[in-house]
C-alpha cells in the first residue's frame, strides 16, 4: 500500500513539473502501451504510404530494474526535485538490504545490496523511467515503454544520423548509469 502511495506521489511530481517527455509511455496520463503502438503504427503508414523508408532498433534493458544503482538514482531523484519525506521514504525502501547465497549447502557471508529494487515493487518501473530520464531528454528518435527502448528514423540521411546519434548516446547512457542491455532481446526493424 506504502509502495503504491509513493508511486503516485512521485508520478504526481513528475508530471506537474513537467518532467517526463513526451517520448516516454506507460507512467503518465493518457499514455498507455496502446497509445505508443498507434501512434508509432500512424506515423510509420504515412511515411510508408509516402514512399519513405523506415529503420526501427528496439533495446531491451538487461534486468533493468534488478540493476538500478541505488545511489546514482538518489542523486537523479533529487535533480528532479524529489526531496523530504518522499526521498526519506525511498532511501529507507532502498538502503539496509542484504543478501548471501548458498552453493553445496554452504553459506556465502551477508553482503549490502547496492543496486536493484525488490522483485515484484510497484516501485521499480517508475524508479527506472527516472533513472532514464537523463537519456531521454537528449533522444530524438526513442520512444519508451517502461524498459523497452524504441529508437526509429526515416531513410534520409539527416535522420540516419540522428538515429545513429541517439544509439550512441544511448550506449554512453547505459555504461554511464551502469545499466546494460540484453542483446537477444534486441532487434532491428526496416521497413519499406
Amino acid at each position: 500500500m506504502m509502495e503504491s502511495i509513493t508511486r503516485d506521489k512521485l508520478v504526481n511530481h513528475m508530471v506537474n513539473n513537467d518532467l517526463f517527455r513526451d517520448v516516454q509511455y506507460g507512467f503518465g496520463l493518457r499514455r498507455s502501451c496502446m497509445t505508443q503502438l498507434l501512434i508509432t503504427l500512424e506515423w510509420w503508414t504515412e511515411l510508408l504510404d509516402g514512399g519513405d523508408h523506415v529503420g526501427v532498433i528496439w533495446f531491451d534493458f538487461r534486468k533493468a530494474v534488478d540493476t538500478i544503482p541505488h545511489r546514482r538514482l538518489i542523486k537523479k531523484l533529487e535533480a528532479y526535485g524529489i526531496k523530504g519525506g518522499l526521498l526519506t521514504w525511498i532511501k529507507n525502501f532502498l538502503s539496509a538490504r542484504r543478501q548471501r547465497v548458498v552453493v553445496n549447502g554452504k553459506l556465502s557471508t551477508w553482503a549490502e545490496i547496492l543496486s536493484g529494487i525488490p522483485q515484484g515493487s510497484i516501485l521499480g518501473p517508475i524508479l527506472f523511467v527516472i533513472l532514464l530520464m537523463t537519456y531521454l531528454m537528449m533522444s530524438r528518435t526513442a520512444k519508451i515503454f517502461a524498459d523497452d527502448t524504441k529508437l526509429q528514423g526515416i531513410r534520409l540521411y539527416e535522420n540516419c544520423l540522428q538515429l545513429q546519434d541517439d544509439l550512441n548516446r544511448l550506449v554512453e547512457w547505459s555504461q554511464k548509469w551502469q545499466v546494460g542491455f540484453n542483446e537477444a532481446k534486441s532487434n532491428v526493424l526496416y521497413l519499406g
